[in-house]
């Protein structure tokens, strides 16, 4: 049960970081697009 948990939550860290990547990434975007316009 142990390794379950520890794998679950390295699973867990794993999608927080692609979200908060790919939510970095759209900022980036979006602020890039206002600066052109």
């Amino acid at each position: 049960m142990a390794t379950l948990s520890v794998a679950l939550a390295f699973v867990g860290l794993d999608v927080m970081g692609d979200l908060t990547f790919i939510l970095s990434f759209r900022c980036a975007l979006s602020i890039f697009y206002f600066r052109k316009m």
